[in-house]
């Protein structure tokens, strides 16, 4: 999905507002079925950046082939971390060896050749704002009832100066947020990709 248009695309990417994300993964090896009891339930990855854990979210999997030498699943996801689907399948010693998005949200790769592009409907550009709006409300609905936490970024209050201009902390210093702009309406655009990394 290529756009321009920011907050949309924090909506449905951001792993807090879990919009569904498809991937298909070719996979050395045969996936044996306990593990693949374990990747719907979910387990634990560590963040190399901060050294902290979290558990993946449920995921659900298709299996499209399966032989001694290879796997090729659909795993559907609502987080769609660095590197996730990757990292989950590595936890569990299964190497990846292709692996592209095949589903974001209700937009799907059919009827689209590889490296090419097509514009998106209205109706389903509407579609996104609604999912993505939907997300978001019941995640804020999740923080209120304290089943999850306040994300710990905050934006800071605009602090007007003289003239209307934005004021810092100090002579010199950046300000603390910047002026809200209009934008334009954002364009969005499917693109196919034969090997991507998840968000």
């Amino acid at each position: 999905l290529l756009t321009n248009d920011g907050e949309l695309t924090n909506l449905l990417t951001h792993p807090r507002f879990g919009v569904p994300k498809t991937y298909r993964a070719v996979i050395d090896g045969f996936v044996l079925p306990e593990h693949m009891t374990i990747l719907e339930k979910g387990l634990f990855l560590i963040d190399k950046e901060s050294d902290r854990g979290h558990k993946t979210g449920r995921a659900i999997l298709k299996i499209n082939q399966r032989t001694r030498d290879r796997t090729t699943i659909d795993i559907t996801i609502k987080e769609g971390r660095n590197r996730q689907i990757r990292r989950m399948l590595a936890r569990l010693g299964y190497k990846v060896r292709d692996l592209s998005r095949t589903k974001f949200g209700p937009l799907t790769l059919e009827g689209v050749p590889s490296g090419s592009v097509r514009p998106l409907t209205t109706g389903e550009v509407k579609e996104l704002r609604s999912m993505a709006e939907k997300s978001k409300a019941f995640f804020e609905k999740k923080v209120e009832s304290g089943e999850v936490e306040s994300p710990k970024t905050k934006i800071a209050p605009v602090k007007w100066g003289r003239a209307g201009k934005v004021s810092g902390r100090g002579s010199g210093s950046k300000p603390e947020r910047a002026l809200p702009t209009k934008k334009a309406e954002g364009t969005m655009d499917v693109v196919p990709s034969d090997d991507v990394g998840e968000d």
